[in-house]
């Protein structure tokens, strides 16, 4: 080996050793950032849930709920609308066509599927 190449090798280990250095630093840098991002998001979701404890519930209304008010406060009779849609035909047809489909009465669709009435469209 030549004194250059020599030379030359000793500076590519020492650029090499630098390298090498700086990536063990970055791990480590990540490494931590990793640990204070963690607490920072459990930080967050503590402040969120404390936010959320001192915040009024918003009430939830069921569907149920509303059929009852349809029925009862509006005046809907749910019986009559229910014979209204079966009365277009479906229950003819629904025996021939299977679990799911859409069916077409000519005023709207409905959408059926495992044999139940799911949508109007």
């Amino acid at each position: 080996m030549t004194i250059e190449n020599d030379r030359l090798k000793k500076k590519l280990i020492s650029q090499k050793r630098k390298v090498d250095t700086d990536i063990k630093a970055s791990k480590e840098n990540i490494s931590h950032l990793q640990r204070e991002l963690a607490l920072k998001a459990k930080h967050s979701k503590d402040l969120q849930e404390k936010i959320d404890s001192i915040m009024p519930k918003k009430l939830q209304i069921t569907e149920h709920a509303m059929l009852r008010y349809f029925e009862r406060v509006c005046g809907f009779d749910l019986k009559a609308i229910e014979e209204g849609i079966v009365s277009s035909g479906i229950d003819e047809r629904y025996h021939v066509l299977g679990d799911t489909y859409e069916l077409n009465t000519g005023e709207y669709k409905v959408v059926v599927k495992n044999n139940r009435i799911v949508t109007i469209k």
